[in-house]
């Protein structure tokens, strides 16, 4: 692990195609803590190029803000400020993301008649608490939806600060997940085109 002030690296160095597989790093000091996680190849000289597998699982990162509620100047009874509408866009964009992961993945999943039990097996290592999280961020965006203030919005975060811990499950098993993603069954099982067991609109 190389630290250079703010950029941290993994060099992996004399690599096998033993080593290919799921890497993952987290690093934690006084001021706070980073995950990574990448996947390495390792092909020979006369290996033909791999094609990426494409990422049937979407990462899913919570709406964060962009900057401080104390950067601007706001009077009392004034309207919601433009971080907080940005806030809003960047929630209801989530939100769309977890619907999609949940209506797509989780029902194709559910609805197929032929799963592999390599991926039946998976399912909850895969999607772990994504419903409950869904079913909060669907309640958090329209009580976000009800703020008029910056105030009304900060109020609204500290409610919901024991509805945040949601993500410690889901955190808990990325690396599991992550490996269970880029699993030949799984990347197998969501490659194949459509057929009747896929949802249709």
């Amino acid at each position: 692990m190389a630290d250079r002030k703010t950029l941290h690296t993994l060099e992996v160095v004399s690599v096998t195609k033993e080593d290919a597989g799921q890497y993952s790093a987290y690093i934690s000091n006084a001021v706070g803590a980073a995950y990574s996680s990448a996947r390495l190849l390792v092909r020979g000289p006369k290996d033909p190029e791999e094609k990426p597998e494409s990422d049937v699982y979407q990462q899913l990162v919570p709406p964060r803000f962009l900057e401080r509620f104390t950067s601007k100047k706001v009077k009392k009874g004034s309207s919601i400020t433009f971080s907080v509408k940005e806030l809003l866009s960047s929630e209801q964009a989530f939100v769309g993301k977890l619907q999609f992961l949940q209506s797509h993945h989780m029902q194709h999943l559910d609805r197929c008649p032929h799963v592999p039990a390599a991926v039946t097996s998976q399912k909850a290592v895969i999607f772990r608490n994504v419903q409950d999280i869904s079913h909060f961020h669907n309640s958090f965006q329209r009580e976000l939806q009800q703020c008029d203030t910056d105030d009304d919005v900060a109020m609204c975060f500290i409610k919901n600060q024991a509805a945040f811990e949601k993500y410690l499950e889901f955190l808990v098993g990325r690396v599991q997940a992550e490996s269970a993603v880029v699993s030949t069954a799984v990347q197998e099982f969501y490659k194949v085109p459509p057929s009747p067991c896929l949802i249709v609109f």
